[in-house]
């Protein structure tokens, strides 16, 4: 049986794997010095790290979900849509909602976060890029 979990990774657990993992995922070097963020959820499948987001605290109940990728051997599999819900599950017990932005290229996960219940709350230019901002409000156990 397959188990699939997400859980934190406190920054200084992650700087060994920050940059490789950029490498890896998106096939482009990111200094680590450009990366600002709280803390990562990683993705494991059967305790394997199958992928991350790198999350930044705003308030005490807003997290954001800045960057995020799968690595190679289990992108394009439904470990991925596993994985990111898994993800917002662990921020959901510490946050009462989170936003995000996603370059409005990238399809696959724009509609990820759509089926996860995000929002659009907006449009973002950074770098000659359009990034779809979205947010979604968690339930924290409440049942709606």
């Amino acid at each position: 049986m397959v188990e699939v979990t997400a859980e934190k990774i406190l920054p200084q657990h992650w700087t060994n794997l920050e940059e490789l993992s950029h490498q890896v995922c998106f096939g482009q070097f990111r200094a680590s010095s450009l990366n600002r963020h709280h803390f990562v959820i990683g993705g494991f499948v059967n305790k394997e790290l199958s992928g991350y987001y790198t999350c930044l605290e705003m308030d005490s109940e807003t997290v954001y979900i800045q960057h995020g990728g799968a690595f190679p051997n289990f992108e394009k599999t439904h470990f991925v849509v596993q994985g990111y819900q898994k993800m917002l599950e662990v921020l959901e017990a510490d946050y009462k909602r989170a936003w995000t932005r996603i370059e409005n290229t990238n399809r696959p996960m724009l509609k990820m976060a759509l089926q996860a219940g995000f929002l659009i709350t907006g449009v973002y230019n950074f770098k000659n890029k359009v990034l779809v901002e979205l947010e979604k409000e968690f339930n924290q156990g409440e049942i709606i």
